[in-house]
Formats: C-alpha cells, structure tokens, sequence
C-alpha cells in the first residue's frame, strides 16, 4: 500500500513538473516572438535614424552654399510622439 501511494505520488509530481514545462515553453514561445518583433522595430529605426541623418547634413550643405553660413547643431526634441 505505501509503495502504490509512493508510486501515485511520483506519478503526480511528474505530470505537475511536466504541466511546468509546457507553461514554459509556450511563454519561450511568445517570448521569442516579441524579440523577433523588437529587432525588427530596431532595424527599422536604425534605418530611419540613417535617413534622417543624411536629410540632415543636406540641409547643411544646402544652407551653406546657399547663404554661406553653417547651422548650428540641431537640439533634439525632448517630447515624443504618443502614438509611438
């Protein structure tokens, strides 16, 4: 009788670490998806940040040669748009 209850016991623990590791696995899961979902939110940042460099520095050129003057270094904004 204690070696059947022993043998339940066992059985239970089993089927509860097993129940964990699915929990876990799912959240691997979901978790692998948002990093894959952030670095493609980075590269696409990194991007426009490239973009924005370069229309940058033609508005300096352009200011220079236009008007023979240098810009000063732009102030980035300190707010951020709420829908980002």
């Amino acid at each position: 009788m204690v070696k059947k209850m022993a043998v339940m016991g066992l059985r239970h623990q089993r089927g509860r670490l097993a129940g964990h590791i699915e929990v876990l696995k799912r959240s691997t899961r979901k978790n692998q998806a948002k990093i894959e979902c952030l670095q493609a939110r980075i590269t696409a940042d990194a991007e426009k940040i490239q973009t924005l460099e370069v229309q940058i520095e033609v508005l300096g050129s352009a200011a220079h040669y236009a008007f023979g003057t240098e810009l000063a270094q732009p102030i980035p904004r300190q707010t951020v748009p709420k829908n980002q």
